[in-house]
């Protein structure tokens, strides 16, 4: 069972997780509803970090939770589940409960959502420390990331969101001149099919570019963002798109200052 885990979302994790497996990140399902399957994934997730790391074995683990080892073994592999009363027994043996299980960002913006009190309009995404652009070092995101408004209606659709600032990119002047802020889709699904019209991020030796793309064969064509091709191309080397392409531009603020946009539609109605 492959969880769908954003590509700069991997240095953010949850306070169970950070204490029980400093190595293991959960996925985020921001924009994405939550049912059982995905907790008991995440259990799965938790309990397998531990093994994995060494902090436990599959005989400890049966011996804490009262659970027979090849159910445990078994369980691990991904060949039976547990019931929810089995589930709701390790928690409660782990000293945790479903919410350990949500990232913190998870319910601050379910929470957002969800508040009467809240401007329904626009909602806030973690920003990348950095930008995006050639000879510019990987962004990342970190612990005391800062946070961009965005509109709602944008978020709708999209299932890893993140933003990040554009640096000043020659290839692309007719597009994007520098400064400007992007949302992100990180969702493997938005990037499986190049769509000749949308923007991509992809990872190149000169840094994380934003161009159009054109897949032929074993090799991306770089385009501009009139879908003029800019001379670039990348071969993939046997990789998988996913693994080179790691995001799709869903919108683009041309302000440089969010509070410009706001001002000018508050100016409008």
């Amino acid at each position: 069972m492959r969880a769908n885990v954003g590509f700069w979302l991997g240095s953010i994790t949850g306070r169970t997780i950070e204490q029980a497996t400093p190595n293991l990140h959960l996925p985020l399902c921001w924009g994405v509803k939550m049912f059982f399957e995905k907790l008991q994934e995440r259990l799965l997730l938790l309990l397998r970090g531990r093994v994995q790391a060494g902090e436990v074995t599959e005989r400890s683990l049966a011996k804490l939770t009262e659970i027979s080892q090849p159910h445990i073994h078994n369980v691990l592999k991904g060949t039976r589940k547990f019931s929810p009363e089995i589930a709701d027994s390790i928690l409660r043996k782990l000293g945790l409960t479903v919410l350990d299980l949500f990232d913190a960002g998870e319910l601050v913006m379910h929470l957002s959502k969800n508040s009467r009190h809240e401007d329904q309009r626009y909602a806030s995404v973690d920003m990348l420390d950095g930008d995006l652009g050639p000879g510019r070092p990987l962004p990342t995101l970190t612990r005391t990331a800062e946070r961009f408004t965005v509109p709602q209606s944008q978020l709708k659709m999209v299932t890893d969101p993140v933003a990040a600032r554009l640096a000043f990119d020659p290839q692309m002047r007719g597009t994007f001149h520098g400064g400007e802020v992007v949302l992100l889709d990180q969702s493997e699904m938005s990037r499986a099919f190049l769509e000749p019209q949308s923007l991509f991020v992809l990872l190149t030796d000169r840094g994380a570019l934003v161009r159009k793309l054109r897949h032929r064969g074993d090799q991306l064509i770089l385009l501009d963002g009139t879908g003029e091709d800019t001379g670039e191309k990348l071969d993939l080397g046997g990789r998988e798109l996913h693994e080179v392409v790691v995001a799709r531009v869903v919108w683009m603020n041309r302000r440089r200052r969010w509070t410009d946009e706001l001002h000018k539609e508050e100016g409008a109605s």
